[in-house]
């Protein structure tokens, strides 16, 4: 099976979605009898095994001829279509390319990882409008989408297959792991750890009121910028008062390192707004660790032990940190698994045969 996997994102570019494709791609050309190419934007990197179609995509207008000889050039059985993507920008052209690749004869899979809103509908009417296979990344997606998108839901071939993150697990051994918590605090101090990226929906401003800071040293993995209004808050909180000189902000690093900082913390706190979501992949990478999570939910409510994960209400500081005060610090006897791609990679071409059985009927 000929594969075609596109997407505006594709690593070295920073998008959590261009690192779920890679991590798809590199999945399924590892399938016997699959071959996987990805159309993407100038830049990206080779992954393995994997052919890489990158006639310099713009994804504006004047580009749909390009990913028409795309599918020409590299004729495949299927494509598979990603939204959003950080690569895409505001392009709509991007959403009409189902349409194209159905009306030119080929099977098209598309995997919308968010639920659609309201103000969705000037880009993904077109995708929405075409039958045909739809991966979503939440068991609930038909629920937690607006309600002009249910009746075309109601028309596709819809699949919940989870995510899985791109950051690897790691087993530190106890000189590892003392070595580099002493690079971040001292002894008899807790690591608190933050990843992900920095907007207003993670409510990154509430670990410094979960956090203590008299024995806390924040680990922030992430990217804060000056000319990000929301960053340049949380940067001016730590530069000043109580959490001055006892929070390091990393930027990005390679996933090797976020792991092992991740598998060395007390805690990872993500106080979500909305609570946590299955797409979430920076809980997945922490909670995959053993680490103690620390996290918000409207579904689960409290600590689970199987998971070392305590589920607070969004915005409930005094109670987040009190389980941070009653479980920082432990770590689950049998970690969860990180990515589990290859199980990831097995159910989306299932889903392809299952789909290329019934194309044409």
């Amino acid at each position: 099976m000929r594969i075609l996997l596109i997407t505006g994102s594709f690593p070295p570019m920073k998008c959590g979605v261009g690192d779920y494709t890679a991590n798809l791609a590199s999945g399924l050309a590892a399938q016997p009898d699959v071959e996987v190419g990805v159309l993407t934007g100038p830049g990206a990197e080779a992954a393995n095994g994997v052919q890489m179609v990158m006639p310099a995509m713009s994804w504006k207008w004047r580009d749909l001829k390009k990913v028409v000889r795309a599918l020409r050039d590299f004729c495949p059985d299927l494509v598979h279509v990603q939204y959003p993507t950080e690569g895409y920008g505001r392009n709509v052209m991007p959403f009409w390319i189902p349409i194209v690749a159905r009306f030119m004869g080929v099977p098209v899979v598309q995997t919308w990882h968010e639920p659609l809103r309201w103000r969705s509908v000037y880009w993904y009417l077109p995708a929405a409008l075409l039958r045909g296979g739809l991966v979503v990344a939440e068991p609930d997606f038909s629920e937690l989408s607006a309600s002009w998108v249910r009746p075309f839901l109601a028309r596709k071939c819809m699949r919940f297959i989870p995510v899985g993150s791109s950051i690897p697990r790691v087993a530190l051994g106890p000189d590892e792991r003392a070595k580099l918590r002493s690079r971040f605090c001292r002894e008899g101090e807790r690591i608190i750890v933050y990843f992900g990226f920095a907007s207003p929906a993670k409510r990154l401003e509430l670990l410094l009121e979960i956090a203590d800071p008299s024995r806390d040293k924040l680990v922030l993995l992430c990217e804060l910028d000056k000319g990000n209004g929301y960053q340049k808050e949380i940067l001016d909180a730590i530069s000043s008062g109580a959490w001055r000189d006892r929070t390091v902000v990393t930027g990005f690093l390679p996933p090797a390192d976020v792991a092992a900082i991740l598998a060395a913390a007390d805690a990872a706190v993500f106080p979500f707004a909305n609570g946590v979501a299955f797409r979430n992949t920076s809980f997945l990478a922490a909670r995959a660790q053993g680490t103690f999570v620390l996290t918000t939910s409207r579904r689960h409510h409290g600590y689970s032990a199987g998971e070392n994960v305590f589920y607070a209400m969004p915005d409930n500081v005094p109670e987040m940190r009190q389980a941070l005060d009653n479980y920082g610090g432990r770590r689950s006897i049998q970690a969860n698994d990180a990515g589990e791609w290859p199980h990831i990679a097995r159910q989306h071409l299932a889903f392809y045969q299952e789909l290329l059985g019934g194309f044409g009927r």
